[in-house]
């Protein structure tokens, strides 16, 4: 069974404990992502009306063209694990806050404009 997973997943005989910790990080990656750009896309509709989408896929594009620049610059100066562990913890920080911003903000299209940004943003990367 050990052998077969390992040529399965092309890895060496002590990888499989990071392969799995990988795997369950990307699945949870993938939940918050599709369940956030769901609810980020109708919340921003509620408030603002669908008027206002076009304004919203503008912001985000130009959020993305930077983050993308940005990102570019980086990826062949920082080791491949510290990139990736830092995205993943600022994601995480920033779901935190957005999930306060929700709770205290009075405008909250702002908060669903954010988090509709955001989760483009973890699909980009």
């Amino acid at each position: 069974m050990t052998e077969s997973r390992n040529s399965l997943l092309n890895t060496r005989p002590g990888e499989w404990p990071l392969v799995a910790a990988l795997l369950l990080l990307l699945a949870l990656n993938t939940l918050v992502l599709e369940l956030s750009d769901v609810v980020a896309t109708a919340g921003f509709v509620a408030k603002i009306g669908a008027q206002g989408l076009p304004w919203l896929w503008l912001a985000d594009m130009a959020v993305t063209l930077a983050a993308a620049s940005g990102y570019l610059v980086l990826v062949d100066r920082v080791p491949r694990v510290k990139l990736i562990t830092g995205l993943m913890g600022a994601l995480a920080w920033t779901y935190i806050g957005l999930a306060f911003a929700f709770q205290i903000s009075s405008t909250s299209w702002v908060s669903y404009l954010l988090l509709y940004i955001i989760a483009d943003q973890q699909f980009t990367f």
